[in-house]
């Protein structure tokens, strides 16, 4: 029996366009934006912490294949191993 889908919270698809008249136009979200982090491992940081042995990434690279899984903690060190390496 499959999974019930997960209510998700989006925001409301609502832009603010202006015409330059040379044939550009840009276009704004109407709404503020929200606080977020000053970098993308803040939140695998915040995660691995919270939840390390969580699933964070899980695939197949065949449909009857066994599933390969990343947690959060794995992700984590992986990430910081790049970093370190750079």
């Amino acid at each position: 029996m499959p999974k019930a889908i997960r209510a998700v919270s989006l925001a409301y698809p609502e832009v603010e366009i202006e015409n330059l008249g040379d044939g550009e136009i840009i276009m704004r979200s109407s709404q503020t934006l929200m606080e977020y982090p000053a970098s993308q491992s803040s939140w695998v940081i915040e995660w691995a912490r919270k939840t390390p042995d969580a699933i964070f990434l899980a695939d197949r690279s065949s449909g009857e294949g066994e599933w390969r899984t990343v947690t959060y903690r794995e992700f984590l060190f992986q990430i910081t191993s790049v970093a370190q390496a750079l």
